[in-house]
């Protein structure tokens, strides 16, 4: 039994890897001692193996969130942009608009109303807010107070 290079490459992609044709190569190449060194495994595992052996960097798959697009100087959302990584969120900023996550956009929203709330002199929510901050934050945050 032997591979081939569809074989590799398929199996590598599962993995999130992108082998060199050296990796590759290497792989067609200790397949069948692979194989005889373990003879309980199966295709998929001979192949993995050979692969992980050679140390090949995993690409990390981006995380998709949701995003909006948001206006900077309103605070207005101007659009739901969808599921998407941030790489391709990048696409739909200029000027005054971001795109942001759908908790940013709540970070955001939250600024805008402990604004509105401070120059009406109610710190009831800030305080709310801060309540939940652990210690460790709220010191790293205050790092000259000693008590």
């Amino acid at each position: 039994m032997s591979c081939n290079r569809a074989d590799v490459i398929k199996i590598a992609k599962d993995l999130n890897m992108s082998p060199t044709e050296e990796h590759i190569q290497y792989v067609i190449d200790n397949f069948d001692a692979e194989a005889k060194q373990d003879p309980t495994g199966d295709f998929s595992l001979w192949i993995e193996n050979l692969l992980y052996q050679q140390d090949i960097t995993q690409n990390t798959p981006e995380k998709k969130q949701k995003h909006f697009l948001y206006d900077m100087t309103t605070g207005d959302v101007e659009l739901e942009l969808g599921e998407m990584t941030e790489l391709e969120a990048e696409n739909y900023e200029g000027g005054s608009l971001r795109s942001v996550t759908e908790h940013q956009l709540y970070v955001e929203k939250a600024i805008l109303q402990i604004r509105e709330d401070i120059n009406y002199g109610d710190v009831t929510a800030l305080e709310g807010l801060l309540q939940v901050i652990p210690l460790k934050t709220l010191k790293d945050f205050l790092p000259d107070l000693e008590f």
